[in-house]
């Protein structure tokens, strides 16, 4: 009771940590709850607390809320949309990739950060040539998730047609100037190895080769 009356409070920080609070609620009043949470993730007036109301909503599996995502992806906040199509990668609509498709030329990095989740799980070979084209529009440490989704689309693919993306992620493992970047190619490259055994050669040369004592030593755990 005390945080669902939290859900309307005057201060937005006490609204947003009252619906973090309700992530995954099981109790006995969760239809009750997650009308709350519908109702503050498509009306509150504060961004943080539209987004974490999405994230909540996206905690309960099972439920279909992707009708509220898909009008969040039109949201006047960038931080909103994110958390709209992170929800929308975890369980997707009909429409919902060709509805995050019209954005996915945005310069906004969190947005990027989030179609590239999507893609990574709901993709197709369509999206391949986004992530070459974007991985050159991504910095320093958002390349480290990003390459690893861009792996992650590339486990969809025949091992055949992933020789543009290894190389990508090869040359920023050897060379990228931020350490986090070369860490997320590297672990990018990692995950296709079981279907593409080649690129376990590349890795071990990569990792005789890196100059940073403290990514040696991770990459060194990694094996």
């Amino acid at each position: 009771a005390m945080l669902r009356n939290a859900l309307s409070d005057d201060f937005w920080a006490v609204r947003q940590t009252a619906v973090e609070a309700l992530r995954r609620y099981k109790g006995s009043e969760g239809t009750a709850i997650r009308k709350d949470l519908q109702k503050v993730a498509a009306k509150d007036p504060k961004t943080q607390v539209r987004a974490a109301a999405i994230n909540s909503l996206a905690s309960f599996q099972n439920e279909d809320y992707g009708q509220l995502y898909t009008a969040a992806l039109t949201d006047s906040s960038y931080t909103v949309t994110s958390a709209a199509i992170n929800a929308l990668a975890k369980a997707p609509t009909v429409t919902s990739l060709k509805e995050i498709t019209a954005l996915q030329e945005t310069k906004n990095a969190a947005l990027i950060d989030a179609i590239s989740n999507y893609f990574a799980l709901n993709g197709t070979a369509d999206q391949y040539e986004w992530f070459l084209r974007r991985s050159n529009d991504v910095r320093n440490e958002a390349l480290y998730q990003f390459l690893q989704n861009f792996a992650t689309l590339m486990l969809r693919m025949p091992p055949v047609e992933r020789d543009k993306g290894i190389a990508r992620l090869e040359i920023i493992a050897r060379s990228y100037p931020n350490q986090y970047a070369r860490l997320g190619a590297y672990k990018g490259l990692s995950m296709l190895v079981p279907s593409s055994p080649s690129v376990k050669l590349t890795l071990q040369d990569i990792r005789s080769r890196e100059k940073d004592k403290n990514l040696a030593t991770i990459y060194t755990m990694l094996q």
